[in-house]
């Protein structure tokens, strides 16, 4: 087995996010980070993509989820991302960084949530440092 990480850096979307009255009116920049790690033994023994993680669906699978409609929670929306990113690709683990950026006036320039997800069977470890995928 050879377990790698594929990421893709800096998305950057409107979407529909937020528990305040304008935010479900007014759609707002986010970023967004995915970093997914796959067994890519497979892909390297018989060159077949189809055993890897494309990095233009990669792409694809979070403009749909952010495009599907209105989300409340940041923390929401990064499980989504995860979850679709999981069922529609052989990844074991995917790692979802969402950042909100905060209005004029705010104590920091953003605001964010980093989630987890793995697929049955491949828990995640813990990894030194924090960020990213888990080694």
């Amino acid at each position: 087995m050879s377990i790698d990480r594929i990421f893709a850096r800096g998305m950057r979307l409107d979407a529909s996010i937020g528990i305040d009255d304008w935010e479900r009116t007014t759609r707002q920049l986010i970023e967004v980070d995915v970093e997914v790690a796959v067994d890519t033994a497979p892909l390297l023994a018989s060159r077949d993509l189809a055993k890897g993680v494309d990095f233009t669906a990669l792409v694809g699978i979070v403009r749909e989820t952010v495009a599907a409609g209105h989300v409340d929670l940041a923390e929401m929306l990064a499980d989504r991302i995860a979850q679709a990113v999981l069922e529609r690709t052989p990844c074991l683990l995917a790692v979802v960084e969402l950042r909100k950026f905060a209005p004029a006036g705010a104590s920091a320039s953003c605001f964010g949530v980093r989630v987890t997800r793995s697929r049955a069977g491949s828990e995640p470890r813990p990894r030194r440092g924090g960020g990213g995928v888990p080694s």
